[in-house]
């Protein structure tokens, strides 16, 4: 294929995807007009830009969580920042940044936040925070937990090796915690990567890899009991070559192969798990 066919192809599938998208948000936002339901935003903090980004939504539906720029975490000068402090929001509370995890944002010294998740009734959050060093070089970030009558609690001591750790899914209970950790290269980037699972009593419980491969796997859900957590590992055989796979964690860390639909290339992601494991 000549590149002038490579480009009209690449335009090709721009335009299907954003057609896909804007047949879904007719039929969705026509359904939940007919329904009685409705679109409403939930505005921003105070301070920052006009933006707010959701990422996450208690099981219950009462909460939803997400970034926005606020006075401890304003945009950059060209407005386009991905800075951010992490809030939660309720119908009733309206939106609600979590402020700064003590001791870790230093004078002068600027956050990313985002909360990811939390436990059943939204009363335990996981997320992650990170600075903004001004240096373009890349900052450790740090999994949290925060919780309305306690607000930041430190998770502990990370596992040998890893400098920072991203959080993305929490159990319904708000004991265990899932996500990944990542070892500073030479160049001063966070890479690469291995699947967590944190409990308060064992604290960071690095997950296990395919094929002996270290440091290639993220965990990105956590079923509701915390017996099950899913993601993705890199294997490594003759046939397939070096790619990623859809695993799945029992609670003692080992690792179960997922597979690849056929007839596609042999890679697969599981980005999420129902409440009682049985589905990813």
């Amino acid at each position: 294929m000549n590149e002038a066919c490579k480009a009209i192809s690449k335009q090709m599938q721009v335009f299907i995807f954003k057609a896909f998208l804007l047949i879904c948000f007719i039929f969705f936002f026509g359904n939940a007009t007919a329904l009685g339901g409705f679109f409403s935003g939930i505005g921003d903090l105070p301070g920052g830009g006009l933006r707010s980004d959701v990422r996450g939504v208690s099981p219950d539906g009462q909460f939803v969580f997400g970034t926005s720029p606020s006075e401890l975490s304003p945009v950059g000068p060209d407005a386009t920042g991905g800075l951010g402090e992490a809030f939660i929001w309720s119908r009733d509370g309206g939106l609600q940044g979590l402020g700064n995890p003590p001791g870790f944002v230093p004078p002068g010294g600027r956050i990313i936040g985002i909360s990811k998740a939390s436990n059943r009734t939204g009363t335990v959050i996981t997320g992650t925070y990170s600075l903004d060093s001004g240096t373009g070089i890349s900052s450790p970030s740090e999994a949290f937990l925060w919780s309305h009558d306690e607000g930041f609690m430190n998770l502990g001591l990370l596992p040998p090796g890893f400098a920072s750790m991203s959080a993305t899914d929490i159990s319904s209970d708000g004991a265990i915690v899932v996500g990944e950790a990542r070892a500073r290269r030479a160049d001063g980037i966070f890479r690469p990567v291995q699947a967590f699972r944190w409990t308060e009593q064992g604290g960071y419980q690095l997950l296990q890899n395919l094929d002996g491969i270290p440091n290639q796997s993220t965990a990105f859900a956590v079923s509701a009991d915390g017996l099950v957590t899913v993601g993705y590992a890199f294997s490594d055989d003759i046939e397939r070559g070096f790619v990623q796979e859809a695993v799945q964690w029992t609670s003692d860390g080992k690792v179960m192969r997922l597979g690849d639909l056929p007839g596609g290339r042999a890679e697969s992601l599981a980005f999420d798990v129902s409440a009682d494991g049985s589905i990813v």
